[in-house]
């Protein structure tokens, strides 16, 4: 709306401004000639009037006008002009003199210039592309109180006055009318009763798209809460099943030591039943030691251990008979074995039965 707005005052005061030009230029091409016949006859009477004037003064511009008792006092527009015939030339109204605008009238006159500019050609549509600010195609940003405010300037505030004739002329009586009627149906009213209507709107809207984003939200934050359930469920069960599995594999664990303390305590007693070097008390004790046992390295220990100890005291024994034989001898008798009569009888016997 600002923006119609904008653009209806700036096409507005370009046509005023070209509308003025033209007005100009036709004034000034039409009086120029009189004009000219005007101040050549005023050049040539007071050259009459005073022949003996020259030197400097021809060359002075402007001669100072005659002084009277209230002040300067100007002949020029008192003297007749010749080229004028009496005609008026300047059409101002007097400073009592009531002017009358008829903007009726004067709309077909504008429309007759403006269609003549453009048939003109292309010039004649210069003073209104001049006439056009260079910002125009910039946005402009207006705050509510600078619409208000031009809107009060652009208020039609006109009353009708009387003239002072004894009979108005009907002319100005319409004039005086149409005056009065656009004073009372100023746009300002409908103006702000019409950016209300659009401020509602845009309210309106504004609270739809507020609603709907804020029932977007809603929904996904329904869709959110119900993923974070599923997803605390699932934890949940995850969790459960981690601790099942964390006691399985403790249980495997501890089986998995337990079996590996029984695979020693087989291998290190096979050994020690298997080994040459031990005689049958002493892998008893060997076994019976690694049995009692509570883990793989304790078993290889104590097995070491003992191993190492009964090999030391087997190195200073006889390992075979040829070791016993050759041994130093003793200082200890040697223990005597008794053997068995053996029966003179019997063994002739035995002879004779082809026995022995």
């Amino acid at each position: 709306m600002s923006s119609m707005l904008e653009q209806a005052i700036v096409d507005a005061s370009a046509l005023k401004e070209a509308a003025l030009k033209n007005a100009e230029e036709a004034i000034i091409e039409k009086y120029s000639h009189e004009i000219k016949d005007a101040v050549d006859s005023l050049l040539t009477e007071q050259e009459e009037e005073d022949p003996l004037a020259g030197g400097l003064e021809d060359l002075e511009p402007e001669a100072a006008p005659p002084m009277g008792d209230e002040g300067p006092v100007d002949d020029v527009p008192e003297a007749p002009l010749a080229a004028t015939d009496g005609e008026d030339l300047c059409p101002c109204p007097d400073d009592e003199e009531v002017v009358t605008i008829s903007f009726d009238e004067l709309k077909p006159a504008l429309d007759a210039e403006v269609a003549a500019g453009e048939a003109s050609g292309p010039a004649a549509q210069e003073p209104r592309e001049d006439a056009l600010p260079l910002g125009l195609e910039e946005e402009l940003v207006l705050s509510d109180d600078f619409i208000d405010s031009l809107l009060e300037d652009l208020t039609v505030d006109i009353e009708p006055q009387k003239s002072g004739w004894l009979e108005t002329p009907t002319s100005q009586i319409e004039t005086a009318n149409d005056e009065a009627l656009a004073a009372n149906n100023t746009p300002h009213e409908e103006y702000l009763e019409e950016e209300e209507v659009v401020e509602e709107d845009e309210d309106d809207k504004d609270s739809k798209k507020l609603e709907e984003s804020l029932q977007k939200l809603a929904n996904e934050n329904k869709t959110l809460l119900t993923n974070n359930n599923e997803f605390k469920n699932m934890n949940k069960e995850v969790v459960k099943e981690n601790k099942d599995l964390r006691q399985l594999i403790l249980t495997l664990k501890e089986t998995l030591e337990n079996t590996n303390v029984s695979n020693a305590k087989l291998l290190y007693t096979n050994k020690v039943f298997s080994s040459d070097s031990l005689n049958e008390r002493q892998k008893h004790q060997l076994a019976e030691a690694i049995s009692k046992t509570s883990s793989v390295e304790e078993a290889k220990v104590i097995y070491e251990t003992l191993q190492s100890t009964v090999g030391a005291s087997n190195n200073r024994e006889p390992k075979s008979l040829s070791e016993a034989v050759s041994r130093n001898p003793s200082t200890s008798l040697p223990r005597r074995d008794e053997r068995p009569r053996s029966d003179s009888s019997m063994q002739r016997m035995k002879r004779l039965a082809g026995l022995i």
